[in-house]
């Protein structure tokens, strides 16, 4: 990843008022590693795809927590 891509990343702020309110809860929980990760997903499914499948990857996060 060059230097350019990383200046275009979405990160979960720009698009949490985009996101229901409970799925702004859940990323409000997470702590930093959680988000990083998260914001790697996000870019690589994009916005629209994560806004609509936001669930699917909470539950995803969860499994881990768990694990």
């Amino acid at each position: 990843m060059g230097e350019d891509d990383r200046e275009m990343r979405i990160t979960l702020l720009e698009i949490m008022d985009k996101l229901p309110p409970e799925a702004q809860k859940w990323v409000n929980g997470m702590n930093r590693d959680e988000k990083f990760g998260t914001e790697i997903i996000l870019n690589n499914v994009g916005v629209d795809s994560f806004i609509k499948h936001w669930r699917v990857h909470k539950d995803d996060l969860d499994e881990i927590r768990n694990f």
